[in-house]
Parts: C-alpha cells; structure tokens; sequence
C-alpha cells in the first residue's frame, strides 16, 4: 500500500496544475461570471420537514433525532459541526421540532435557525437527551418507534429508551435515513 503524506498530495495537485494547458485554467474572471446556486428558502426546508413527517407517519415513526451535520442542516438551517455536546433536531411526526443544544450556544443556534422550532437549552451538568426524553413524552411519542438519522451516536437510542422507560425493541435505529 503506498502512503503519501498530506503535503505531498497538495505538492503533486499543485505540479499537475501546472501541466494543464493554459486554457484549461480557469481564470479569477471565469470565477466572477460564475453563477451560484440559490440560497436554499425558509419555504424549502419546511417542505423537507413536511415531507420527513410524513415518511415518518407512513412508516409509524414518533420521532426522529437529527445531531449535529448535514442532515441538521438540511433540515433546519443550522451549520453545526460535532462535537462532544449534543446540539440536534428532535423531528416529531406531528407538530414543530425543537432544538436541543447547550445553554451558552443556543444565541448562535437562535441566528442559524431557519424553521419553526423551540430551542430546549441543557447545562454542563445536566444529560441532553432527557431533555428529548421529555419532549417525546409530551408528544406521545415516547412509546412510538423513534429513528435516528445517520451519524447519531451509537448509545443514543439505548440511552433514550431508558430515559423514557420503553421496551428496548421500540427505539429503531434508521440508519439508511437519507435527507437528499
């Protein structure tokens, strides 16, 4: 297996670059007649999160945590990277997700927000996914099959399947979720 170090890959792109026909280069004026995307809409992400619900309904799902990444992005607007506090999305199948993240980081999240949600803030010192636990049984949800998107840490689901005191076999681990 060959081994190449990360400066000698940006060394050689930076070499293969220079062999490409002056004509294939793109220009700072090729970039600036550039045309991008639309921004994604307030309007849009309420579609996803509509028709996320009604997948979930379809498939007799209560609801749906979405951690930090692209899928809580797609979902919500907030770009937030993982890390060991849990920042996510609990998605019900009926009614307004909230958003779950620590006390001192819910004014950026606030900014970011791009859906209707409550933000439900947790301290240092407190466990977050009671926090979900809580808002599933004032859903109704607690006892329903609840998913978790991709890239849920993996004691997630156990964890809210304590703090909500169901059966293990009702916390489903959906982990071919897709947000595209």
């Amino acid at each position: 297996m060959i081994e190449i170090s990360r400066r000698g890959m940006i060394g050689g792109a930076s070499a293969a670059a220079m062999l490409l026909p002056f004509s294939a280069r793109v220009s700072a004026t090729d970039y600036a007649r550039m045309t991008l995307a639309p921004p994604i809409t307030r309007d849009e992400r309420t579609a996803r999160l509509a028709r996320a619900r009604t997948a979930m309904q379809r498939s007799g799902i209560g609801a749906v945590l979405v951690e930090s990444g692209p899928s809580l992005e797609y979902f919500t607007g907030i770009k937030w990277s993982r890390s060991e506090r849990l920042t996510g999305a609990v998605i019900p199948a009926q009614g307004d997700a909230i958003i779950v993240t620590p006390f001192f980081e819910a004014p950026t999240i606030r900014e970011m927000l791009d859906v209707p949600a409550e933000i439900r803030t947790w301290q240092e010192d407190e466990e977050p996914l009671k926090l979900v636990a809580d808002f599933l049984r004032e859903r109704q949800a607690a006892a329903s099959p609840r998913a978790a998107a991709r890239f849920v840490r993996p004691r997630a689901s156990h964890d809210l399947t304590v703090l909500t005191g169901t059966d293990s076999s009702t916390a489903i681990s959906a982990t071919g979720w897709s947000s595209r």
